[in-house]
C-alpha cells in the first residue's frame, strides 16, 4: 500500500460519512454547486454537504463533478441547472480508483488505480495510472497508460498539460521516507517518454506528492511534509521561469496552510479558482493568489 496518500485517504473516509450515501443531498443549482465565488481568503466549499468529497475536480465546461469515496470514483453532473444525485462513475467502482485530473480539454480523464491488467484478474499489488477518454456514448474502456511510466512501483496523481505532458509522483515502495518524488514525462510523437525526476527546486528529502501542473507548465503546485511547514502537509508553488528552470517551490503561506493537513491542490478550468482540501474538507480561493505569488518571485 501506498504510505503518504492512503494515509489522508483512508482517514477522511473513515472518519466522515460518504456522500454517496446521502439520501437527502442538497438541490444545488447552478455554477460550481451555487456556492458564492470566494475571495483572496479561502472559504469552505458546500458546507452544506454533510459528507466529505475527496479529490474532487469539475470537467472543462463545468457542469460535471467528479470525487472519490469508497465506492470509487463518483460523478455529478448540472442538468436543466440542476446537480443530480451523485452516481458512480461507469468506469469506475470495482477497484480502488482515486486521484484523478482531467485534461485541460475535458477530454480524457487520468487516475489511479489497483485494477488489474487483464479483466476479472486479481487487483494489482501496485498502483497504475490510467485513462479514460471521451467518447460519443460515454467514457472509453479504461486504459493503462503502461510502460515507461507504469512500473512496479507506485505512479500516483496523474496531472497533464496542455501539450500532453503528464506529472505524477512516484512511491518508492520499500524504500525511506524520501522516497516519495514527483515526476514528468513528456509526450513526444504520441508516445510518453521516459520519466525524469524533478530537480531539487521541487523535490525535497522529505515526501512531495500530489502535483498540479497548470496547463501551460508555467506552474506546479504540490503538497509536501516538509519540517518547516505550518502543519502536517503543507501546498508549496514553483513557477518555471523564462529559461526553463523551476523556481524553489515557496510554502504557500498561511493564508492557505494551517496546523491541520492542506493538500491536494488544483486549479479549476476556467483558471479562476484554487480548489484544494484542509482537515479532510473541500476549501476554494480565488486563483489570483497565485498571480500574487507570482508577481513577488518573477
Amino acid at each position: 500500500m501506498k504510505r503518504y496518500v492512503s494515509v489522508f485517504y483512508m482517514l477522511v473516509l473513515s472518519a466522515t460519512g460518504l456522500l454517496s450515501q446521502q439520501s437527502d443531498f442538497p438541490k444545488f443549482t447552478g455554477p460550481y454547486l451555487g456556492q458564492k465565488p470566494p475571495g483572496m481568503i479561502p472559504e469552505p466549499f458546500a458546507p452544506e454537504l454533510r459528507s466529505t468529497m475527496v479529490g474532487y475536480a469539475f470537467s472543462s465546461d463545468g457542469v460535471e463533478l467528479y470525487f472519490g469515496s469508497l465506492s470509487g470514483i463518483m460523478f455529478s453532473r448540472q442538468e436543466n441547472g440542476r446537480w443530480t444525485e451523485p452516481q458512480t462513475a461507469p468506469f469506475s467502482g470495482r477497484y480502488h480508483d482515486f486521484d484523478f485530473n482531467f485534461s485541460p480539454d475535458g477530454a480524457s480523464l487520468f487516475f489511479t488505480s489497483n485494477r488489474p491488467l487483464m479483466k476479472d484478474e486479481a487487483p494489482q499489488n501496485q498502483y497504475d495510472i490510467w485513462v479514460v477518454h471521451r467518447t460519443e456514448t460515454g467514457w472509453s474502456e479504461p486504459i493503462n497508460i503502461g510502460l515507461p511510466v507504469n512500473t512496479e512501483q507506485n505512479e500516483v496523481y496523474p496531472s497533464v498539460s496542455k501539450n500532453g505532458n503528464l506529472y505524477f509522483f512516484r512511491d518508492m515502495r520499500g524504500g525511506t521516507a524520501t522516497a516519495a518524488d514527483i515526476y514528468c514525462s513528456k509526450f513526444v510523437d504520441g508516445h510518453y517518454t521516459t520519466p525524469e525526476k524533478l530537480g531539487d527546486e521541487i523535490n525535497s528529502e522529505f515526501p512531495d506528492i500530489d502535483p498540479f501542473i497548470a496547463p501551460d507548465e508555467s506552474y506546479l503546485i504540490l503538497h509536501s511534509f516538509r519540517q518547516d511547514g505550518l502543519g502536517r502537509a503543507d501546498l508549496y508553488i514553483s513557477f518555471r521561469k523564462n529559461d526553463g528552470t523551476w523556481i524553489r517551490a515557496l510554502n504557500m503561506g498561511d493564508k492557505i496552510n494551517t496546523a491541520g493537513g492542506d493538500i491536494s491542490g488544483r486549479v479549476s478550468p476556467d483558471g479562476k479558482y484554487f480548489f484544494f482540501t484542509r482537515s479532510s474538507k473541500p476549501y476554494w480561493v480565488s486563483a489570483n493568489i497565485i498571480e500574487e505569488f507570482r508577481s513577488k518571485e518573477l
